[in-house]
């Protein structure tokens, strides 16, 4: 069977989150989310549009990107195809969204095509594979867990998002991934709660204390850094960091 997605965009660009930060990258934006959390950044991923469009050509130094557009929902073998085109000059090949594992049974074909396809001296299969998950369809993942390698992890804090907590469903993903490349990524805002922050720390703790935590400052509804400092200090033992969104500086 011949699965089919809706993507929002294909483009280049560095990973401006988390433990990855500054690597060049080839995006696959996937469409639709079930969360809708107050803080979104990319609200026009939440809906499958009817087009999506992906970045052709190397831009000039000083050039805007050129677009082509395409018709969705998409095949996988037209991916692979739009995905050839960029070669591997990439440090990994981010699949994001939106929620990209709402489309889980793409990308596990998505990434069993990849291997054989490229070109003869530039193959795909080279890329590794960077899922971004907001951490609540454990069940998805579990379809794709062999096939993917690094994993960004958020834990949707109730009070940044506005929004109930999904804790069982964060354990269960952690468990799943505890042979991967994992960090989980807290983003903070204003509204944050000490509660729910030590709530994330404990549950990464009983998983696995080395799981690193990344903590973000959200854009549009940024804390004071004196509070980022003390979210920070309430769990020695983990491997806290504070790291704000780079790419929106640019």
């Amino acid at each position: 069977m011949v699965e089919k997605a809706n993507l929002v965009e294909v483009f280049e660009s560095i990973q401006g989150e988390g433990l990855y930060l500054g690597e060049r990258q080839l995006f696959v934006r996937f469409a639709g989310c079930n969360l809708r959390c107050k803080f979104c950044d990319t609200t026009y991923a939440l809906e499958a549009p009817a087009q999506f469009k992906w970045e052709v050509g190397r831009p000039a130094k000083a050039g805007a990107p050129k677009w082509e557009v395409g018709e969705n929902p998409i095949s996988t073998g037209q991916l692979v195809e739009i995905i050839k085109r960029f070669g591997a000059s990439y440090h990994s090949i981010s699949l994001t969204g939106g929620e990209p594992l709402l489309q889980a049974d793409f990308i596990k074909e998505l990434l069993s095509l990849l291997p054989t396809s490229g070109y003869p001296l530039l193959r795909v299969v080279l890329l590794p594979t960077y899922l971004e998950t907001n951490g609540t369809l454990p069940q998805e993942f579990k379809k794709i867990v062999d096939k993917v390698n690094i994993i960004s992890m958020d834990i949707k804090l109730p009070s940044s998002t506005g929004l109930k907590g999904y804790w069982q469903e964060y354990e269960k993903l952690l468990r799943l991934a505890k042979r991967k490349e994992i960090f989980v990524k807290l983003v903070v805002t204003k509204e944050t709660i000490e509660e729910d922050v030590k709530k994330a720390y404990s549950l990464v703790a009983k998983v696995n204390p080395a799981i690193p935590i990344i903590l973000q400052p959200a854009s549009n509804s940024l804390p004071s850094f004196k509070s980022l400092l003390y979210y920070q200090s309430l769990s020695s033992h983990l491997k806290v960091r504070i790291i704000p969104q780079v790419h929106k500086l640019m």
